[in-house]
């Protein structure tokens, strides 16, 4: 609702046409990170045309997903096409939480499409690829985050990216992780580093 009443929605979907006008400058380009806006880039059905485009440039590429409309053919065509590094968004080791955070999300599926895809990455050793977890911290799962790189490796992510909670509506301002005593903050996060450290 905020963003809607800024005017920050996006009003549609990127468009091949959109990608055609930037190939002037795509030569100068050295990476692309397709996010989908504030959504999915597979909800777009020209993704894997846009990105045959960055590659045409020899450009590094990757994207952000919440891996939940991810099947068998999506997965291997990562690999087939090129894409150098994939970002899953997973909030929360907890599948409880997990569903809280993303309404209509399904733990089960993303968790077993995450494992898909390093069993599937196997075949492909020579890949230059990339896999990592996104964990946006909030206040209600910011202790959870030294338990999470356990998690994370378990699912066989190269590494993990914490960021904090952008608060888009009003609602979710007591969920911020800055509003936590920074003392305390430190104190987790040491332990983040720490567990992080351990082979």
């Amino acid at each position: 609702e905020m963003f809607k009443k800024q005017g920050l929605v996006p009003k549609g979907q990127v468009s091949m046409e959109n990608i055609k006008r930037l190939r002037p400058i795509l030569p100068y380009i050295h990476s692309i990170y397709f996010v989908g806006g504030l959504g999915e880039p597979f909800l777009n059905p020209s993704f894997w045309d846009m990105h045959r485009v960055a590659k045409e440039y020899k450009i590094t590429t990757g994207y952000f997903s919440n891996a939940g409309l991810w099947n068998e053919d999506i997965i291997r065509k990562t690999f087939e096409e090129g894409v150098n590094t994939v970002l899953v968004s997973v909030d929360s080791p907890d599948p409880r939480k997990y569903e809280e955070f993303k309404k209509g999300a399904k733990f089960d599926i993303t968790i077993k499409n995450i494992r898909l895809l390093s069993e599937i990455r196997k075949e492909y050793p020579n890949a230059n690829f990339k896999f990592g977890l996104n964990y946006v911290q909030r206040s209600d799962n910011f202790e959870d985050m030294p338990e999470y790189i356990d998690f994370a490796k378990g699912l066989g992510a190269d590494y993990t990216f914490f960021t904090g909670l952008i608060v888009h509506e009003e609602e979710f301002i007591s969920k911020s992780p800055y509003l936590i005593d920074i003392e305390k903050r430190r104190a987790i996060y040491e332990k983040v580093k720490n567990k992080a450290m351990e082979r």
